[in-house]
């Protein structure tokens, strides 16, 4: 083979290669995020009622609490085939679905915004629903070791957890995959925790935990988001599989072409 022969052969590879990474970047419809969070623009006072009670102030103080645990259940959590109960994994006390009412009447309208403002910073690229699962009461001690969500609602792919105003400390959700680690506090570092409701949404195949509350009460709902569109749900492990796949690609490039380089014109989306 001539030199010219090989350099034509080289740069032929070199081509192909980037061929893929095109057609690898046409796939890659959502961010390689898998958790967000930060304060949401939701009514500060809900009008939470719960059976039983009835009315319940904002933040929870200690005489509330004690009226909300009489209705309460200790919080169980799966291992294999079971759903137990053990304090050194999970310490939170849960109110089911039908005993809790948010009677504020823009709640929902509220709520399927900040579905939407999710789904525009995940890039679901589909439709979703929030639809209610359990209101959940984390006392001083309070924590959940890792785990991922098991699947609560038929086509169900990720988990929103929203803090109503609280005052307590610690309780930061945890998010890890592939190495990475999210923290969200709920408003703790910037002194908004008391005053606005905070949030968190993540996909179901990510690990998380809540660090132990260290003073205080933190009340919180939580909703499992569903993929009402056709085709496969977005998950963290897709994206990333997507991500890896372009990463390996831009490595392959450069070793078939070290001296060369190339570039792709994009266009910016102004919101």
């Amino acid at each position: 083979m001539t030199v010219e022969e090989s350099k034509s052969d080289t740069s032929s590879n070199a081509s192909e290669v980037v061929a893929r990474i095109v057609q690898c970047l046409s796939t890659l419809e959502r961010t390689s995020e898998f958790s967000i969070g930060g304060r949401c623009q939701l009514p500060i006072l809900p009008g939470l009622c719960i059976k039983g009670i009835g009315m319940i102030p904002l933040p929870i103080t200690m005489p509330i609490a004690e009226q909300i645990k009489k209705v309460a259940n200790p919080a169980p959590f799966g291992k294999g085939l079971e759903t137990i109960v053990d304090e050194k994994v999970r310490k939170a006390w849960e109110i089911n679905a039908d005993l809790v009412s948010i009677t504020h009447p823009d709640w929902l309208k509220w709520l399927s915004h900040l579905v939407d403002e999710i789904g525009e910073s995940l890039e679901f690229g589909g439709k979703v629903s929030a639809i209610f699962y359990k209101a959940l009461l984390y006392e001083e001690g309070g924590h959940f070791d890792f785990h991922k969500d098991t699947e609560k609602e038929n086509k169900m792919f990720g988990t929103l957890v929203i803090q109503l105003p609280s005052i307590c400390t610690g309780g930061r959700l945890v998010t890890r995959f592939k190495g990475k680690e999210n923290y969200h506090d709920f408003g703790a570092s910037t002194g908004q925790a008391a005053f606005a409701s905070h949030f968190a949404a993540h996909y179901a195949d990510v690990e998380h935990g809540l660090e132990t509350v260290t003073s205080g009460f933190r009340f919180v709902l939580t909703y499992s988001l569903v993929w009402d569109s056709y085709g496969i749900a977005p998950s963290a492990e897709e994206n990333a599989a997507k991500s890896e796949k372009l990463a390996n690609l831009m490595l392959e490039y450069s070793k078939k072409s070290p001296k060369d380089c190339f570039g792709i014109p994009l266009d910016h989306e102004y919101t």
